[in-house]
């Protein structure tokens, strides 16, 4: 087997905030919504069993592209959000639980809002918004084809944590730093 590379990946503690939970499930149903209808269930699965796929996928939706946590906490919002749709799609998830890097949550949320918008405007016939999103799918391939991926991470990270607060950045520490609330034990149990 060709060694491609190495990484080392902290064991994270704790759980996924609520504030990031709920948008994880968000964004990933959608995301997996759109694989399924577009390419099958099939597709779907050899998608997630990559683990370079996967692990983009999990920092697409607010993990730590090296956590320890992705796999669970990943599979734990596909849990809450894909099973409720098992009858039509087909698929029904298990899993649970990591530690988010800084969130910027307006363009997340703003993000989540046409995806879903599009995928709504889909299901009803309208595919231009569909076919756009194949399009981004080719241009972002292309980019990760011809690109070095790892050749400005550290400027890339470090630009992140600067904009962080212009964006409603959050991470799990500023949980910590606040009161606890009662927290939703169905919750917990998940994450």
């Amino acid at each position: 087997m060709k060694r491609s590379g190495t990484a080392d990946l902290p064991l994270h503690g704790g759980h996924v905030p609520p504030w990031l939970a709920n948008r994880m499930t968000e964004l990933g149903t959608a995301i997996s919504e759109h694989i399924l209808l577009e390419y099958g269930a099939s597709e779907f699965l050899t998608r997630l069993s990559d683990p370079f796929w996967f692990q983009a996928f999990g920092a697409v939706m607010g993990m730590d592209w090296h956590s320890s946590g992705i796999t669970t906490s990943v599979m734990g919002a596909l849990k809450r959000g894909l099973n409720p749709g098992f009858d039509e799609l087909g698929l029904m998830v298990c899993g649970g639980r990591g530690h988010p890097f800084p969130v910027p949550l307006k363009t997340y949320d703003e993000s989540l809002a046409v995806l879903r918008r599009s995928l709504e405007s889909a299901r009803v016939g309208h595919l231009e918004k569909l076919h756009g999103f194949e399009r981004l799918d080719r241009l972002t391939r292309h980019v990760e084809q011809e690109q070095d991926p790892l050749a400005n991470f550290d400027a890339a990270l470090k630009h992140e944590w600067q904009i962080s607060p212009s964006v409603g950045g959050r991470t799990v520490l500023d949980d910590r730093r606040r009161p606890r609330h009662n927290p939703d034990p169905f919750q917990r149990s998940l994450f």
